[in-house]
């Protein structure tokens, strides 16, 4: 997608909608992460580590992402 498409779709969540705060940031966690729906939606409070600017994200395939390592559950 192109930057300004992306852009364009951003400026639109952000002024539009019930809660267009919560629309923008949900589009940034998938742009800044590429994580999946589900990914986003099983999210929980202990997921995010804000002192380290870390999330947590439980992926499709019973997989655990934080930061820019990935790796199965044991």
């Amino acid at each position: 997608m192109a930057d300004t498409r992306l852009a364009e779709i951003n400026a639109v969540a952000a002024s539009t909608g019930d809660d267009p705060a919560s629309d923008s940031l949900l589009l940034r966690l998938h742009t800044e992460t590429a994580c999946r729906r589900g990914g986003a939606l099983a999210l929980c409070p202990v997921d995010l580590d804000p002192d380290q600017c870390l999330i947590l994200l439980r992926e499709k395939g019973d997989t655990r992402c934080g930061g820019s390592r990935c790796h199965r559950r044991s």
